[in-house]
């Protein structure tokens, strides 16, 4: 298997399925989605390789295809990721099963695993609620945008809580970035009324 680390020169912006029609009213800024998905990152990467490969912007020729697939089918490519990394070590999205309470007044975050709870009987049958393994400490809540190194997620799988220092915060890792522009004729160089849009990088 072949590793490709990709480092970007600029902001990043993927779209995600809000609405970004020119003229609407009350849109407001347009958020793109991090880190990108699969199909993403493998279009761009075929892409790319299509270029190395003499392509430019007409349909694929057979041999391309037999070396990179078409849209339906990657032909001999096989894909994994994309992984985040850190100091070139992998991260791992927070399973939403792990729960943090923040530390007051100094005091160290505190973690815990939902687990089945009281049984109960509702109209499709008995049913548990997930509860706190901790039921001491109050206020814990999902790790949402957090991620874990690679000890994090073994020591999860193996049913333990990882080290604090092993939860790294999607914040200390890339921040948003607002960017405002104008669509412009590139003939004429003037634009009209609905023009600017906003998106967040």
């Amino acid at each position: 298997m072949r590793y490709l680390k990709l480092t970007p020169l600029d902001t990043l912006f993927f779209r995600d399925g809000s609405p970004f029609t020119a003229g609407e009213t009350g849109q407001m800024e347009v958020r793109g989605v991090f880190p990108p998905s699969p199909t993403t990152v493998v279009g761009a990467l075929r892409a790319t390789f299509a270029r190395g490969l003499g392509w430019t912007h007409r349909a694929w020729d057979a041999d391309i295809i037999a070396k990179l697939g078409n849209s339906d089918d990657l032909g001999p490519l096989r894909f994994a990721g994309p992984y985040l990394t850190r100091n070139d070590q992998p991260l791992f999205p927070a399973p939403l099963h792990l729960l943090r309470a923040t530390g007051k007044d100094g005091e160290p975050d505190t973690l815990t695993f939902l687990e089945p709870g009281v049984e109960l009987t509702t109209d499709l049958g008995p049913a548990r609620l997930l509860e706190p393994r901790n039921r001491d400490v109050k206020g814990f809540k999902p790790l949402e945008d957090a991620y874990l190194t690679l000890a994090g997620i073994q020591a999860v799988l193996n049913d333990a809580l990882p080290d604090s220092s092993e939860i790294v915060d999607a914040k200390a890792l890339w921040g948003s970035e607002a960017r405002t522009g104008i669509h412009r004729d590139d003939d004429s160089r003037t634009t009209k009324e609905d023009a600017l849009y906003q998106t967040a990088h």
